[in-house]
């Protein structure tokens, strides 16, 4: 006779405010510090992951993929695991040493003889500090960097590529993705457009729109061969071959039609799950869904369309209508997709079946071409030679299908920054000295904090030191282990080839 599981009433949350006494806790939120620590830094290590009753093994130092790998167990761990993860939403970097410090902090709380509330508040003060001398121009720890500099920015790149050892890149190879992703990055920039700063004739800034570097993973062919391609690639499942021309009006290219609802028939345009309509008697609702299909393939062929991309599930019906009069139909795009293929063909996306569709809302595409990575099909679509926004595609490839997964994150992290130093053209020191720098400086803040601040904060100078201390000791280098990085910080006198991996990307607010 099996015996099945005890299964207990989950009880309703409970919010309360006592003190963090339980030594269970304690020791699980030591753990969550110490994993965390020694994946951060230069020296950071691989962590592989299993859950104890079974299931994939996962080998990463990335916080994106670390933290919903671990199941926190505690709800203190899994409060601050999903402030981690908003982090990374909100920021798109920088999850390590957020992490990493919100445990020092609550690990360093735990043998102060200071209340909750005034610790909190304390520590609040010194993030504004912190945050107001980041932003300054006093501020010793940061530089400005030359966005006219290759060689600077394809340090920044290869200072976040050379943070993540689960890519498997040796120094040759992580130089050949850096490369690539720079140039993908610098294709996206519009090549004419006002300054930083400028503005038009009312003396507003004018807002530079720019383009999408899509990045497409494919196991099996070796790094050297990542490259950048202009245009669009879509995965097929058969053979790509190219698409014929026809729109009229432009000599050699094809006109496309964008829908980003689904074309299968069987889901209304509302969102309901089941489609309705009036029929006569005798007549089938599935036929009246077909016939309202094929009749928008007939309007569609009607404007010189010979491409249909659709963001859904198209019917095959459609699909064999529209192939057999010399149309190329792509269906489960996905949203990812979608938006920078109407960027790069002008396209509107079309949300219904029954709409009048305008020349106007189809977009062009000088060509289309097969291309094959590895074991997967590509057609590849290439834009207009026109001032719209560029979109090109940044083909990543490896060996390794787990480190490939973790290149393509680390990748994605390295635009970000690279995006985020158009706005702010400022990095950190890495290595640790921005850390050590701020815990210095604030504790020289402390020193002069005025009466009046104390009045605010309610405390009396002694009890500002408790915190402080807990605030300035926690420095996220000390999530390096004790090891020296190989390469601390960017300044003057250091040759360039150890230049490569020594400035850290802007991961403070902006």
């Amino acid at each position: 006779m099996s015996s099945s599981p005890r299964r207990e009433r989950k009880l309703p949350s409970r919010c309360v405010s006592d003190p963090l006494e339980d030594e269970r806790e304690r020791g699980e939120a030591r753990l969550f510090r110490t994993l965390l620590g020694s994946c951060y830094g230069p020296q950071g290590g691989l962590k592989l992951l299993r859950n104890a009753v079974g299931g994939p093994t996962v080998a990463t130092s990335t916080s994106a993929v670390l933290l919903p790998a671990l199941h926190p167990p505690g709800p203190v761990l899994r409060l601050l695991a999903a402030a981690v993860r908003g982090h990374l939403g909100r920021r798109g970097d920088g999850g390590l040493f957020v992490a990493l410090l919100a445990s020092l902090l609550l690990e360093g709380g735990w043998g102060m003889e200071v209340p909750p509330g005034l610790t909190g508040r304390v520590q609040g003060r010194l993030l504004q500090l912190c945050e107001s001398y980041l932003r300054s121009e006093e501020c010793a720890c940061r530089l400005r960097v030359d966005l006219g500099s290759l060689p600077r920015l394809l340090s920044l790149v290869l200072t976040v590529l050379g943070s993540k050892p689960a890519c498997l890149l040796s120094r040759r190879t992580a130089r050949h993705v850096s490369t690539a992703l720079l140039r993908s990055f610098l294709h996206t920039v519009p090549s004419s457009g006002p300054a930083r700063g400028d503005g038009g004739d009312d003396g507003r800034p004018t807002t530079v729109t720019l383009g999408h570097a899509v990045l497409v993973s494919a196991v099996g062919p070796p790094v050297e061969e990542t490259r950048v391609l202009p245009g669009l690639l879509v995965e097929t499942p058969e053979v790509a071959v190219s698409v014929a021309g026809g729109s009229p009006g432009a000599e050699g290219s094809i006109r496309v039609a964008v829908f980003n609802t689904s074309l299968s028939g069987d889901v209304a345009e509302g969102g309901e799950r089941e489609l309705c309509h009036e029929v006569a008697v005798g007549v089938s609702a599935h036929g009246a869904t077909l016939a309202q299909l094929l009749s928008l393939g007939e309007r569609l062929l009607a404007l010189g369309v010979r491409l249909l991309a659709c963001q859904k599930v198209v019917h095959p019906a459609l699909c064999q209508f529209m192939e057999e009069r010399g149309a190329r139909v792509l269906d489960r795009l996905g949203a990812s997709l979608v938006e920078p293929l109407c960027r790069l063909t002008g396209a509107r996306p079309l949300g219904s079946l029954a709409g009048v569709v305008t020349p106007a809302q189809l977009g062009l595409v000088q060509g289309t071409d097969g291309v094959r990575v590895g074991e997967k099909r590509f057609l590849h679509l290439r834009g207009m030679d026109a001032p719209a926004p560029p979109v090109c595609t940044l083909v990543l490839c490896h060996r390794n299908d787990a480190a490939l997964a973790e290149l393509k994150l680390a990748c994605q992290a390295a635009q970000h920054a690279l995006q985020a130093l158009l706005k702010e053209p400022l990095a950190l020191f890495g290595g640790g000295c921005t850390e050590t720098h701020l815990a210095a400086y604030i504790r020289h803040a402390a020193m002069g904090m005025s009466e009046e601040l104390l009045q605010e904060l309610r405390c009396s100078r002694a009890q500002v030191w408790a915190p402080l201390g807990g605030v300035a000791s926690s420095s996220a280098g000390r999530g390096l282990g004790g090891r020296a990085p190989e390469l601390c910080v960017w300044r003057r006198g250091v040759s360039p080839a150890r230049r490569e991996l020594a400035v850290a990307g802007p991961t403070w607010p902006s």
